[in-house]
């Protein structure tokens, strides 16, 4: 197993894949991986609603319009990345879905 800090790596031994730990929050989290929560070129990765830089392991985003507040404490976030622009995530609001465009020093 990895150390318990952020970025910290190991080989699967049964895979032989490198496992790179992302967060330390020791938050509620989902069990179960969503292809949404990656940007399509991997280089960020949505948790909790703040989107992490890969590539720098920081928080690059926070404050990001999310589905649904009161969803966001109980882990069942709906946000997600579209699958061709890595700039670009969608959330819903009631019948609508917005798209969000993330722009340079953390601003959308």
């Amino acid at each position: 197993m990895p150390a318990l800090t952020t970025g910290a790596s190991y080989v699967d031994p049964v895979f032989g894949a490198t496992v790179k730990r992302l967060t330390t929050d020791h938050m509620y989290d989902d069990i179960y991986a969503r292809n949404m929560w990656w940007n399509a070129d991997e280089t960020r990765y949505f948790h909790q609603g703040k989107i992490i830089n890969l590539v720098t392991n920081t928080v690059e985003y926070t404050g990001l319009p999310l589905s649904n507040e009161l969803c966001l404490n109980s882990g069942c976030n709906n946000e997600g990345f579209d699958p061709v622009d890595p700039n670009v995530y969608y959330y819903h609001t009631g019948a609508t879905i917005r798209k969000v465009t993330l722009q340079a020093g953390g601003t959308w």
